[in-house]
């Protein structure tokens, strides 16, 4: 990074040597999430904070989590056989002895692969990674049991669809039925088998499912700001003994917040950092958790989530920077400078603990490298598509040992773990450092109107959604002018005075987020969570592409056009609240 400046310096103060010795340290543990072993981790990270001068508190706290435990398959007609398989975390388990039954193969396991199909009491076989919501449509098909196949490694899996904690509605979408996943030579040899008539088979799988005590490290560096702070995290726990997944990128935080707290009297606003456990094993459930128990504390004051995911893997060599439409300035800028390429910007995703969203808060990165095709794991980017999304051609994804046994130091890239930590180092400086916050909200006005155009045309004369795109663009245009006053400002020495222009933007900025963010990123809104499933934006207004579709008279479209219409009400209103904000600080400051 050419950069004579503070933030030049500062990201140059990064040690390559630290961060191979904590991922050492961290990836000597198999941290699955209520075990000794995350415990000890837990122990170590809060022990290096305290050593660079960061705050600590530790928040212990029982979560729901899932394991793998004992499975067999064998088949037992035409032929016998023994299969490998492995089952997995929150996975039904089969009664005492097992159960039998005929299988069946329903391709990927969608909806469209189970609709009209008599399946009932039938086992079914299914390609690709076990999902959880693939498990409940063979539940409501009326099948006992689902089979997996998954490529030639066996990967495991958190099967929950429930976003956390369950509660007692969400509860009823855990999986019932048995889970269990062979590699791809077995499932040819039942493919093959299958196309010569019927195949019976005997299974059984013993998950566990527990409540155990998590411990969430999470340290802080006060700014000048007051309460006000950036969020930067990653999961503590693993499976196996996860390098890559995620010791690098605990390791990463640990480098950036000995940094900071170092600088911290140059701090416009404060950083904490946050080791999540319950990532791998409980569906997100330590983040989620954080968000319920402390949430006007993050609305009122976290500016910004920067989410470390999955860093310094070998041969990573296709850069994506994940991103919402207000980060993305922020988030392509920074990889810029330090990578010295312009990388490509792909819409945030429902995963990687982002359980801040019904919240408001802005988040930017995940994992910022992918492995090319020839490194992939065959399934390593469907898990993360929309259930009925046609297939993306694989450019990059997650590598061949993602959560396997074999995700182990050897699998780490010194130099690219040091490389990129840079780009979330300099990303979280800019964000702490800049007397106005580095969001740009014009971005988001062109956000909705794209999304609302699409879906315009997939509703045609069925639904009305002008008077929201009307709105977007009065939106787009006072955020484009306020961006203006912003960069301003954000040159202007004595900025930071709290009494000044700047705090006056600041506010404007937090409030945007909280108005716009829920509407568009989630259905639940604040105080609950969206189902662990991607889903597209605008989800409560997804459904205008379907009105045209039903007759006219029927239930079902007045039904839905009455949802619609409160899923309008609910973006308008988002939308007017902006627009006001917006309006009371250009008269401020423009």
């Amino acid at each position: 990074m050419e950069d004579g400046g503070l933030e030049g310096r500062l990201v140059d103060e990064l040690s390559g040597d630290s961060l191979w010795s904590h991922t050492q340290a961290l990836s000597s543990w198999q941290r699955l999430s209520g075990t000794a072993d995350e415990g000890e981790a837990a122990a170590y990270i809060a022990h290096t904070l305290e050593s660079s001068g960061v705050s600590v508190r530790i928040h212990r706290f029982p979560s729901l989590l899932g394991y793998p435990g004992p499975a067999s398959l064998r088949v037992t007609h035409p032929e016998q056989r023994d299969i490998p398989c492995i089952t997995h975390g929150f996975g039904g388990r089969t009664p005492p002895g097992g159960l039998e039954g005929e299988i069946a193969y329903v391709g990927a396991g969608s909806a469209g692969d189970l609709r009209g199909r008599d399946l009932a009491g039938r086992i079914l076989v299914a390609q690709g990674l076990p999902m959880g919501f693939k498990v409940k449509l063979a539940e409501e098909a009326g099948a006992r049991a689902e089979i997996f196949i998954q490529d030639d490694r066996l990967h495991e899996i958190c099967l929950s669809p429930v976003w956390g904690t369950p509660t007692p509605s969400s509860a009823r979408t855990l999986p019932v039925n048995p889970c269990i996943s062979i590699r791809r030579e077995d499932g040819l040899y039942l493919q093959g088998l299958m196309e010569a008539g019927p195949v019976g088979v005997a299974l059984s799988a013993e998950p566990l499912l527990e409540w155990r005590e998590t411990p969430l490290v999470e340290g802080e560096v006060r700014g000048g700001g007051g309460d006000e702070y950036v969020m930067l995290s990653a999961h503590i726990c693993s499976w196996y003994h996860g390098a890559t997944d995620n010791a690098t990128s605990d390791s990463a935080i640990l480098e950036i917040a000995r940094v900071l707290a170092k600088h911290r009297g140059h701090l416009q606003r404060g950083l904490r950092v946050f080791f999540w456990p319950g990532h791998s094993q409980g569906r997100f459930a330590g983040s989620a958790w954080y968000a319920d128990n402390f949430w006007e504390d993050i609305y009122h004051n976290c500016a910004l989530h920067i989410n470390v995911e999955t860093l310094g893997v070998k041969g990573a060599s296709v850069y994506r920077v994940p991103c919402m439409a207000e980060t993305a300035d922020l988030a392509v800028d920074t990889f810029r400078r330090i990578v010295g390429s312009d990388p490509e910007v792909t819409p945030m995703g429902r995963a990687a603990d982002q359980s801040f969203w019904g919240i408001g808060v802005p988040s930017l990165f995940t994992s910022v490298a992918q492995v090319p095709p020839e490194l992939m794991t065959d399934m390593g980017s469907a898990l993360f598509q929309a259930p009925g999304a046609p297939a993306r051609p694989p450019r990059g994804g997650m590598p061949w040992w993602w959560h396997t046994p074999e995700d182990t130091l050897d699998k780490v890239d010194r130099e690219a773990l040091h490389g990129k930590t840079r780009v979330y180092l300099l990303a979280a400086l800019r964000a702490c450092l800049s007397p106005v916050l580095p969001l740009n909200y014009g971005n988001v006005g062109d956000q909705w109107l794209h999304t609302l155009t699409g879906l315009q045309e997939g509703a045609g004369d069925a639904f009305d959604l002008s008077p929201l795109m009307e709105r977007a663009r009065q939106l787009k245009d006072r955020a484009a002018r306020l961006h203006g006053i912003a960069e301003t400002v954000r040159g202007t020495p004595g900025a930071g005075d709290a009494s000044g222009a700047a705090a006056d933007i600041n506010r404007c900025l937090m409030k945007l987020g909280r108005c716009l963010i829920p509407v568009y990123y989630t259905a639940s809104g604040p105080f609950d969570q969206d189902p662990a499933t991607p889903h597209p934006p605008l989800p409560g207004l997804q459904g205008v592409k379907s009105l045209g579709k039903l007759a006219p008279e029927s239930d079902d479209r007045r039904f839905l056009s009455t949802e619609l219409v409160r899923q309008r009400n609910r973006a308008a209103h988002a939308l007017a609240q902006a627009i006001e904000a917006l309006d009371e600080t250009l008269l401020r400051v423009g």
